[in-house]
């Protein structure tokens, strides 16, 4: 994933992650590594959401937020 990340990092390619603040499955710590290797990444922690509840039962908020992130480029 680093050489992706690095690829996309150079080309300018916007870069939006969506994590749970619950996530058991990609720890929160992953996302300061992540910073580290892609530093104009937007990151949006979800507060009480795990893996799946980040999107499930928040379709629409998800979808917004996609809608933002599309509009903005």
């Amino acid at each position: 994933m680093d050489s992706y990340l690095k690829i996309l990092t150079k080309n300018g390619v916007r870069i939006s992650v969506i994590q749970g603040d619950r996530d058991q499955v990609v720890p929160k710590e992953c996302i300061t590594k992540f910073k580290i290797k892609a530093p104009y990444a937007e990151i949006n922690i979800i507060p009480n959401a795990d893996h799946s509840t980040v999107l499930l039962g928040r379709e629409k908020q998800f979808a917004q937020s996609l809608e933002h992130t599309w509009a903005s480029c």
